[in-house]
């Protein structure tokens, strides 16, 4: 038997939805999941304690970008907005724009061109240790995007690596990696530097075939984002039975040790603002997050997973 770790959180995004289940004592969480937006921390903080996601992402051009404001990061402003929330780590999102690797071939996994890429990215996270410290920075595995070689677990590995940071471990945007490049998704994750997680994503995969664009539709989602998806994997959507399956099988990992613990796993459905807010639908909530709840908070694991 092996116990769970004594201070790991559940947060859920913040939306109106859950904010009235949980003032309503339906569904519970220990913390708020919140983007870095002023009047929404507010809003949060009257129910419960919030921590920021920060919209940093770094391009390979020895910067760290704030994506919202399309610029290079203000960190005074930063460290204002997040001086009274529970926000522990400046988290990094590694991003491949073709355009800033023109000599990376958008399909290449090379040899040359991966340390090419994580060589850049690293240059990038040190301006965030630089000021914070390696302990105080975590990169997040991203699902694939413009290049493949930001979809490969040696980018997190070799970062986290190199540079003493954390791991941010998201773990639908490991599975739709690992369905980009062909591979399992277990098999994806176990090179990925799971003895470094420090903060834990989840969320729900769905294929936007006609039937989920129709329900899209009923809750009033823009059309030209439905557009974008269409025929295509998108995660930050409701579980289904499958991403039960990996969940259960993540929380063997995590409970049983094999994994290091997280302070928080966060589950990134619904939210605040156009589209994720129309997303976050009151009965999903309802069956979803007590159901989450128990697995975070599950008091003891045997060797094959039964609580």
């Amino acid at each position: 038997m092996a116990a769970k770790g004594p201070n790991v959180k559940l947060a859920v995004n913040y939306s109106v939805a859950l904010a009235e289940l949980i003032r309503e004592n339906i569904v519970d969480v220990d913390v708020f999941k919140c983007p870095l937006w002023p009047e929404t921390l507010t809003e949060a903080q009257s129910l419960r304690p919030v921590y920021a996601h920060l919209p940093l992402v770094i391009l390979g051009d020895g910067k760290v970008t704030n994506s919202e404001a399309r610029a290079e990061v203000d960190w005074d402003a930063l460290d204002a907005l997040v001086a009274h929330t529970e926000t522990r780590h400046i988290n990094l999102h590694p991003s491949a724009q073709p355009e800033l690797f023109p000599d990376i071939p958008k399909d290449s996994t090379a040899p040359q061109h991966v340390e090419q890429f994580i060589e850049a990215m690293i240059d990038c996270v040190h301006v965030a240790i630089a000021r914070y410290g390696a302990d105080n920075v975590l990169v997040e595995n991203v699902p694939w995007g413009g290049l493949d070689v930001v979809a490969l677990p040696d980018v997190s590995r070799v970062i986290v690596a190199e540079t003493g940071c954390g791991f941010l471990f998201d773990l639908s945007h490991a599975q739709l990696a690992a369905r980009h490049l062909g591979m399992d998704a277990k098999d994806y994750i176990a090179q990925l530097p799971m003895d470094h997680i420090q903060e834990m994503h989840v969320t729900g995969i769905h294929f936007i075939g006609e039937a989920v664009q129709a329900h899209m539709r009923e809750l009033n989602v823009p059309e030209s984002f439905i557009e974008r998806w269409a025929g295509r994997w998108l995660d930050h959507l409701s579980f289904t039975e499958d991403d039960w399956s990996i969940l259960e099988w993540a929380f063997e990992q995590l409970h049983g040790g094999t994994w290091a613990q997280p302070w928080v796993v966060s589950m990134e459905y619904g939210g605040v603002g156009p589209i994720w807010e129309d997303l976050a639908e009151r009965h999903i909530l309802m069956d979803q997050v007590p159901r989450l709840y128990h697995l975070v908070h599950a008091e003891t694991v045997s060797e094959d997973g039964t609580d």
